[in-house]
Protein backbone atom coordinates (compact mmCIF):
# COMPACT_ATOMS: atom_id res chain seq x y z
CA UNK A 1 0.00 0.00 0.00
CA UNK A 2 2.84 2.19 1.00
CA UNK A 3 4.77 1.80 -2.09
CA UNK A 4 1.79 2.07 -4.33
CA UNK A 5 1.14 5.54 -2.97
CA UNK A 6 5.22 6.41 -3.36
CA UNK A 7 4.74 5.33 -6.88
CA UNK A 8 1.27 7.24 -7.92
CA UNK A 9 3.02 10.38 -6.33
CA UNK A 10 6.16 10.30 -8.05
CA UNK A 11 4.17 9.57 -11.28
CA UNK A 12 2.28 12.40 -10.78
CA UNK A 13 5.24 14.82 -9.89
CA UNK A 14 6.54 13.07 -13.10
CA UNK A 15 3.30 14.19 -15.37
CA UNK A 16 2.72 17.66 -13.91
CA UNK A 17 6.54 18.18 -14.97
CA UNK A 18 5.97 17.65 -18.08
CA UNK A 19 2.39 17.85 -19.28
CA UNK A 20 1.63 21.81 -17.15
CA UNK A 21 5.05 22.85 -16.53
CA UNK A 22 7.33 23.26 -19.27
CA UNK A 23 6.97 26.02 -21.22
CA UNK A 24 8.54 27.66 -24.52
CA UNK A 25 11.83 29.59 -23.39
CA UNK A 26 12.17 32.28 -26.30
CA UNK A 27 14.76 34.48 -26.59
CA UNK A 28 15.66 37.65 -29.15
CA UNK A 29 18.36 38.98 -30.78
CA UNK A 30 18.65 41.38 -33.76
CA UNK A 31 20.62 44.40 -35.29
CA UNK A 32 20.12 47.64 -33.57
CA UNK A 33 20.89 49.63 -36.67
CA UNK A 34 18.90 47.65 -38.64
CA UNK A 35 15.76 49.57 -40.46
CA UNK A 36 13.21 47.21 -39.92
CA UNK A 37 10.36 49.37 -41.28
CA UNK A 38 11.68 48.95 -45.14
CA UNK A 39 10.92 45.30 -44.70
CA UNK A 40 7.90 44.22 -47.26
CA UNK A 41 8.38 41.17 -48.61
CA UNK A 42 10.28 37.22 -47.50
CA UNK A 43 11.16 34.45 -48.40
CA UNK A 44 11.62 31.14 -46.65
CA UNK A 45 14.76 29.27 -47.52
CA UNK A 46 14.90 25.99 -46.48
CA UNK A 47 18.04 25.23 -44.89
CA UNK A 48 20.94 22.57 -45.95
CA UNK A 49 20.96 19.66 -43.80
CA UNK A 50 24.03 19.13 -41.52
CA UNK A 51 26.83 16.71 -42.90
CA UNK A 52 26.44 13.49 -41.26
CA UNK A 53 30.21 13.60 -39.51
CA UNK A 54 28.60 16.96 -38.16
CA UNK A 55 28.52 17.44 -34.39
CA UNK A 56 25.43 19.45 -34.91
CA UNK A 57 22.18 17.20 -34.27
CA UNK A 58 19.89 19.31 -36.55
CA UNK A 59 16.80 17.50 -37.37
CA UNK A 60 16.63 16.02 -41.36
CA UNK A 61 12.97 15.73 -41.56
CA UNK A 62 10.99 16.61 -44.81
CA UNK A 63 8.05 16.58 -43.15
CA UNK A 64 9.00 18.93 -40.47
CA UNK A 65 10.67 21.14 -42.61
CA UNK A 66 7.70 21.20 -44.36
CA UNK A 67 5.28 22.12 -41.42
CA UNK A 68 7.89 24.63 -40.23
CA UNK A 69 7.65 26.35 -43.68
CA UNK A 70 3.69 26.28 -43.79
CA UNK A 71 3.73 27.64 -39.83
CA UNK A 72 6.53 30.86 -40.91
CA UNK A 73 4.36 31.96 -43.71
CA UNK A 74 0.98 32.26 -42.30
CA UNK A 75 2.71 34.13 -38.80
CA UNK A 76 4.57 36.46 -41.37
CA UNK A 77 1.51 37.25 -43.66
CA UNK A 78 -0.47 38.13 -40.60
CA UNK A 79 1.73 40.91 -39.68
CA UNK A 80 1.60 42.50 -42.92
CA UNK A 81 4.34 41.22 -44.66
CA UNK A 82 4.04 39.51 -48.36
CA UNK A 83 5.70 36.15 -49.64
CA UNK A 84 7.72 36.40 -53.00
CA UNK A 85 8.46 33.39 -54.97
CA UNK A 86 11.72 34.79 -56.28
CA UNK A 87 14.74 35.11 -53.33
CA UNK A 88 15.98 38.27 -55.15
CA UNK A 89 13.00 40.09 -55.17
CA UNK A 90 12.69 39.41 -51.33
CA UNK A 91 13.71 41.90 -48.74
CA UNK A 92 14.53 39.91 -46.12
CA UNK A 93 14.93 35.94 -45.93
CA UNK A 94 13.68 33.69 -43.59
CA UNK A 95 16.22 30.90 -42.40
CA UNK A 96 15.74 28.25 -40.12
CA UNK A 97 16.81 25.04 -38.30
CA UNK A 98 15.74 22.96 -35.51
CA UNK A 99 18.08 20.11 -32.99
CA UNK A 100 16.88 18.40 -30.95
CA UNK A 101 19.15 17.27 -27.73
CA UNK A 102 19.14 14.28 -24.50
CA UNK A 103 18.51 15.90 -21.62
CA UNK A 104 18.98 14.47 -17.81
CA UNK A 105 17.37 16.56 -14.82
CA UNK A 106 17.58 14.92 -11.65
CA UNK A 107 14.18 14.86 -9.14
CA UNK A 108 15.80 14.75 -5.55
CA UNK A 109 14.95 12.57 -2.82
CA UNK A 110 12.20 13.28 -0.54
CA UNK A 111 12.86 12.72 2.94
CA UNK A 112 10.38 11.95 6.39
CA UNK A 113 12.42 13.51 9.89
CA UNK A 114 10.37 11.21 12.53
CA UNK A 115 10.77 11.21 16.02
CA UNK A 116 14.12 12.79 17.77
CA UNK A 117 15.34 13.88 14.10
CA UNK A 118 15.73 10.37 12.56
CA UNK A 119 15.49 10.43 8.76
CA UNK A 120 13.99 8.24 6.72
CA UNK A 121 14.09 8.05 3.26
CA UNK A 122 10.77 8.14 1.44
CA UNK A 123 11.62 8.03 -2.08
CA UNK A 124 15.31 8.37 -3.63
CA UNK A 125 16.30 10.47 -5.89
CA UNK A 126 16.05 9.24 -9.73
CA UNK A 127 17.55 10.85 -13.03
CA UNK A 128 14.48 11.92 -15.50
CA UNK A 129 15.31 11.52 -19.44
CA UNK A 130 13.51 13.66 -21.57
CA UNK A 131 14.25 15.20 -25.08
CA UNK A 132 14.58 18.94 -25.80
CA UNK A 133 13.92 20.73 -28.74
CA UNK A 134 15.89 24.33 -29.69
CA UNK A 135 13.88 26.06 -33.22
CA UNK A 136 16.33 28.65 -34.31
CA UNK A 137 14.32 31.53 -36.65
CA UNK A 138 16.71 33.79 -38.23
CA UNK A 139 15.68 36.72 -40.89
CA UNK A 140 18.93 37.84 -43.29
CA UNK A 141 18.83 41.43 -44.83
CA UNK A 142 19.26 39.96 -48.76
CA UNK A 143 20.82 42.97 -50.29
CA UNK A 144 24.28 43.12 -47.32
CA UNK A 145 23.49 39.33 -46.60
CA UNK A 146 23.74 39.81 -42.88
CA UNK A 147 21.91 38.45 -40.61
CA UNK A 148 19.24 41.33 -38.68
CA UNK A 149 17.34 39.52 -36.51
CA UNK A 150 17.14 35.83 -34.66
CA UNK A 151 14.64 33.96 -32.48
CA UNK A 152 14.95 31.16 -30.64
CA UNK A 153 12.89 28.73 -28.47
CA UNK A 154 13.59 25.94 -26.21
CA UNK A 155 11.09 23.73 -24.64
CA UNK A 156 10.93 19.87 -23.71
CA UNK A 157 9.27 18.07 -26.49
CA UNK A 158 5.97 17.06 -26.27
CA UNK A 159 4.82 13.73 -28.01
CA UNK A 160 1.36 14.17 -27.84
CA UNK A 161 0.78 17.20 -30.44
CA UNK A 162 3.89 17.61 -32.01
CA UNK A 163 2.50 19.39 -35.11
CA UNK A 164 0.57 21.80 -32.58
CA UNK A 165 3.36 22.66 -30.78
CA UNK A 166 5.64 23.34 -33.71
CA UNK A 167 3.07 26.02 -34.77
CA UNK A 168 2.89 27.18 -31.58
CA UNK A 169 6.72 27.56 -31.44
CA UNK A 170 7.01 29.39 -34.79
CA UNK A 171 4.38 32.04 -33.64
CA UNK A 172 5.86 32.40 -30.30
CA UNK A 173 9.19 33.16 -31.73
CA UNK A 174 7.83 35.33 -34.32
CA UNK A 175 5.58 37.09 -32.06
CA UNK A 176 8.50 39.27 -31.43
CA UNK A 177 9.43 39.92 -34.96
CA UNK A 178 10.00 42.93 -36.28
CA UNK A 179 11.16 44.37 -33.06
CA UNK A 180 9.52 47.51 -31.32
CA UNK A 181 12.67 50.13 -32.19
CA UNK A 182 10.53 53.34 -31.24
CA UNK A 183 12.27 53.97 -28.51
CA UNK A 184 15.62 54.01 -29.64
CA UNK A 185 17.71 56.71 -31.79
CA UNK A 186 19.02 55.34 -35.20
CA UNK A 187 21.92 57.60 -36.52
CA UNK A 188 22.09 57.78 -40.62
Amino acid sequence: MRNSLIFSGFSALIFFIFSGCATLRVTVNYDREARFSAYKNFKVVTPKPARSGSKKRQIRNPLFTKDIVRAIIPALTEKGFQEVKDKSSADFLVIFYASVKNRTDWIPPTYHVGRWGRVYNVTPGRPVRFKEGTLVIDIVDRKTKELVWQGIGSDVLDPSGPHENLINAVQEILKKFPPDTSGQLISN
